[in-house]
């Protein structure tokens, strides 16, 4: 306090090693009015370090247990996919083969866009976003998920390409090419607007 004694040097010291080591790890841009957002995104969606050992007591504290997180809709839809696909021999293998997935993607297009080809719809090109096409960025998707993830991806575009009307179908489409061309928090938004909708779709089907 102002006017008390000072600090003993021990404590000054700890202080001041404190302050050097605990800082947050950033990254820097020279000149925020020159610089293209795309150099921003890929930044902003490095990877970092956790930071100092001092923020893991608030990271344990902040972050969701994932007994928790297990009682939330989107996860009771996976754990119940994970039955249906348990419960069927060889569908797991079928779900992660990559030529299984295009083909399904190209019967998704094909549906949501009245196509006659399965050419037509690899080169289909999206209702709102008309530099992308949806089966591309699909593909781009799958092939950036874990494998436990590829086998829900699929398997919600199985459900998309049954049960799904065409306009829903372009609807989806296109929120996925607005995100999925973007950072990684924005592709695993796709992910999951994908898979929750075609599970929900299962839902609501039986």
């Amino acid at each position: 306090p102002p006017g008390g004694p000072p600090p003993p040097p021990r404590a000054v010291a700890q202080t001041e090693a404190h302050r050097r080591t605990d800082k947050v790890p950033a990254f820097h841009i020279a000149n925020i009015d020159r610089v293209n957002s795309g150099e921003i995104r890929d930044k902003w969606s490095a990877e970092r370090h956790d930071g100092p050992p001092s923020y893991a007591g608030a990271r344990e504290v902040m972050s969701l247990h994932p007994s928790w997180a297990s009682h939330t809709s989107f996860l009771r839809l996976l754990r119940e996919a994970d039955g249906r696909i348990a419960s069927q021999a060889g569908l797991k293998a079928t779900l992660m083969d990559k030529g299984h997935f295009e083909r399904v993607v190209t019967a998704v297009v094909r549906k949501g866009y009245a196509l006659s080809s399965d050419a037509a719809a690899r080169t289909q090109k999206d209702a709102v976003h008309k530099d992308k096409e949806p089966f591309g960025m699909c593909v781009s998707l799958w092939e950036g998920r874990d494998k436990g993830k590829r086998v829900h991806l699929c398997h919600a575009m199985e459900r998309i390409r049954d049960l799904e009307t065409p306009c829903g179908i372009v609807a989806k489409l296109s929120e996925l090419c607005d995100r999925a061309g973007r950072c990684e928090s924005a592709k695993h938004q796709a992910f999951t607007l994908l898979v929750a909708h075609g599970y929900g779709l299962t839902g609501r089907t039986g």
